[in-house]
Formats: C-alpha cells, sequence, structure tokens
C-alpha cells in the first residue's frame, strides 16, 4: 500500500509539474497575511509512514536475515511504536469581506479521508516473533501495552472563520461528519505476559486483553459501518509579512459504529502444556496452526454490539518567522496526537527563496513514530497556482537505523478578486 501510494504522488508531482510554467517570476509575497475577498481551494495528502522495526524488516519480501533481526533488536526500547498515518483532502476556503451581514466572516468546506495504522510492541514480544520463546525458559516475557488500531474513515467538514478588524487574528471553528469505514485492533493490559517454564514443556498465557472489529461484511472502501461527528478549533495571529503563530485542536469527537461490531475482552490465563515448545509461532505440525487456532478462539468468544471510538485527537502549534525581506523563512512544529500510539512529534524547517517562484529547505524532526530524522521541503508559485512538496523522513531510505518514510503535498490556486 504504501508502495502505490508513493507511485501516485510521483505522477500527481509529474503532472502538475507538466502543467506549470515557471518561466514567469511574478509572484505575491510569501509572507503571513490575510486577504479578504480571496479564493482558496486544493488538494492535499499528509503521509506519515515509520517504524520502531525498520522498513527494510516489513518490506523485505519474506526473506529476513539474521542480522536485521539482531539490528532491530538492539535499537528498540522496552516499549516502541510504529504505523502509518494518512491523511487526504479536498478543500475550498473563501476569505470574505462582508458574509451574512458579518464583516471579515470566511466559510470552509472540505472532504477528508483519514486512514490510521499504528502499533506499540514491548521488546519482549519482538522477540517473541523473531527468536521464539526459548529465550525465556523459566521467565515471562512481557505483552503489557502492546496492542494495535486501525481506523479508516470519511470526514464532510464545513467551518466558519472570523478575523478581527486589525486583520491580526484569525478564529476559527469546523464541524464534521464522521463516517466510519472500518476499526480493528486490540491492546493488553496488565498483567499480560507468556510464561515458558524451565523444560520448555508448558507455557502460560496471562491474557489481559481487548479486541473490536468493525462490522466484517463491509470491508470495501466507500462502505460505511459507523458514524459520527467532530469539531476542530483554530486560532491564528499574524504580525503582517513577520511572523505567525497557528494554534488548532483538531478530530474532537466519536463514530458510532454499527450492532455488528465484534468485541472481546478477557482476563484469563491460558495453560498450554505436554509437548517440548520453543517457539510459540511454528507449532509442530499438524499439532496446531499456531495464527489459526488464536483467529477461531477470537471469532468463538466475541459478542456483537455497537461500540463508541473516541477518535484520535491532534493538537498542534506552529510558528513561522521571516528574515532578509522574506528570502528566508524560519519555522517550528509541536504535534501531539491525542488517544494515539505516535510519540509528540518536534519540527524545525527552513526555506530559502531562491527565485519568486521556486522555494528549497531542510527538515528536521524528531518524535513520532521514530526518533530523529531529516528532509527536505520545497514550494513552486505560479499566478496563483501553489504546489509544496516536503520530505520528512530521507535518512529512512539512508540507513537502517532510521526507520521513517513520509511526505505532505498540497496543491492550491488562490483567486484575488479586484
Amino acid at each position: 500500500m504504501l508502495n502505490m501510494s508513493f507511485r501516485l504522488i510521483n505522477i500527481l508531482i509529474l503532472v502538475l509539474l507538466l502543467l506549470l510554467n515557471f518561466n514567469s517570476i511574478a509572484q505575491k509575497s510569501d509572507a503571513p497575511t490575510i486577504t479578504l475577498d480571496s479564493l482558496e481551494m486544493g488538494f492535499e495528502v499528509d503521509l506519515q509512514s515509520a517504524s520502531a522495526v525498520n522498513n527494510a524488516l516489513l518490506n523485505a519480501s519474506g526473506f529476513i536475515d539474521q542480522d536485521l533481526k539482531d539490528e532491530n533488536l538492539a535499537r528498540l526500547g522496552n516499549t516502541n511504536q510504529g504505523g502509518t498515518f494518512v491523511n487526504t483532502k479536498l478543500f475550498y476556503k473563501s476569505n470574505r469581506g462582508n458574509l451574512w451581514g458579518v464583516k471579515r466572516l470566511s466559510y470552509y468546506f472540505a472532504l477528508e479521508w483519514k486512514s490510521l495504522n499504528e502499533y506499540q510492541f514491548t521488546k519482549d514480544l519482538y522477540q517473541l516473533v523473531f527468536y521464539g520463546n526459548n529465550a525465556f525458559e523459566g521467565e515471562a516475557a512481557y505483552l503489557t501495552h502492546s496492542g494495535m488500531m486501525r481506523v479508516d474513515y470519511f470526514q464532510i467538514k464545513t467551518g466558519l472563520h472570523r478575523s478581527t478588524k486589525n486583520l491580526r487574528h484569525v478564529f476559527g471553528l469546523n464541524l464534521a461528519l464522521n463516517l466510519g469505514n472500518k476499526l480493528s485492533g486490540f491492546r493488553f493490559y496488565d498483567p499480560s505476559y507468556l510464561f515458558t517454564n524451565p523444560t520448555g514443556t508448558a507455557v502460560v498465557l496471562q491474557s489481559n486483553v481487548d479486541y473490536f472489529e468493525s462490522d466484517t461484511a463491509k470491508s470495501e472502501w466507500y462502505n460505511v459501518s459507523g458514524v459520527g461527528a467532530s469539531i476542530d478549533f483554530n486560532y491564528k495571529f499574524i504580525e503582517k509579512e513577520s511572523y505567525s503563530l497557528l494554534v488548532s485542536i483538531e478530530n474532537i469527537g466519536f463514530i458510532k459504529w454499527n450492532k455488528n461490531t465484534l468485541r472481546l475482552s478477557e482476563d484469563k490465563k491460558h495453560v498450554f502444556q505436554g509437548i517440548e515448545v520453543d517457539n510459540i509461532f511454528q507449532m509442530p505440525s499438524p499439532l496446531v496452526n499456531s495464527e489459526d487456532t488464536l483467529k477461531d478462539y477470537i471469532y468463538a468468544n466475541t459478542t456483537q454490539g455497537a461500540n463508541y471510538l473516541i477518535t484520535p485527537i491532534d493538537v498542534k502549534m506552529q510558528f513561522e518567522q521571516y528574515f532578509f525581506h522574506q528570502r528566508i523563512k524560519m519555522g517550528m512544529l509541536t504535534h501531539f496526537r491525542l488517544l494515539s500510539y505516535m510519540l509528540p512529534i518536534f519540527q524545525m524547517d527552513a526555506s530559502y527563496k531562491v527565485s519568486d517562484n521556486f522555494q528549497l529547505g531542510p527538515v528536521l524532526s524528531y518524535g513520532g513514530y521514530t526518533a530523529f530524522n531529516a528532509g527536505l521541503k520545497m514550494q513552486f508559485d505560479y499566478k496563483g497556482f501553489q504546489l509544496k512538496l516536503e520530505s520528512r523522513y530521507l535518512t529512512g531510505f539512508a540507513k537502517h537505523t532510521f526507520s521513517g518514510m513520509g511526505g505532505f503535498i498540497t496543491f492550491t490556486y488562490k483567486i484575488y478578486k479586484k
């Protein structure tokens, strides 16, 4: 899926570059300002894919050598995160001098598709999966706080934004209808562990787990298995052609999944004994197929019923400062995602205005699903068209110890009324 996403982004970039003619250098200043009586429409894709188990391991086409497994094990902490997040958006915004008799009121409309697929695991769980449980003879491998969540949903979003009289402050509120497509996941709570006796002839699984899965009969991308709502708040302060500060809290809401949602909650011990086992994921055949046995057990013990999900909430603060007659822009971003496995992201970036049509600069970040990463950002402008490209994780391609990929692309068109 990730490779296909990158191919689609590359094709889109190529098409857009062919459409734009960069011979002209007539372009407005990119410094922060508010322009009333203007329209803005565009397309945006935000892609993050990173993993504490590096991407080479996840995409090894079935061949994982010992060195690769050992390399990842050496850099894991006690608890590790990974995941993929894709947000695709079509949007339209009208900045009005007067709307419905209210001055400096703007309205906003967007169609969004959000896909979050993330996980968290202990170092012990990694060893169980890739080395077996023979290293844990006489002791417990801890599973507490390990888990996975996948949620896909559409948003139909509309909102109102108002500027103050001096055009330095903008306050905004968006309301969204959430249409849930898919939900699945599990989470181990305390206590959860796998104990192997000293001879390897008995295994005890203490399972304090919560498992959930949306309507399995509605698995196509266009199906709706849940309905809900959410709200966004945002505030922007602008010092004209100097600096800006943006604070936003987005996706405060829920999705109610339909009555066919599956749920399993248990706090129970499972005991397996009578045969020596050194890898629970490769049990002797025809004794048992671990994967099929687990699936059969889950589906035999689930209950059906409506289930609520509080959507992951994004809290962002972004600051941008301009220098040298707006030729250089410095930026800082802090991004927290609540009710998620993602760690806080701290990002610094800069861009230099090479010409009136082209800007280029580095991006440095820490957090998310990885540690340190670096990338590049570019911006193209031409007669109201604007194309922004950003790759945050170029280090993920260069070195195994960095394990992130992702990017950001937005294509907008602005119309200024005379």
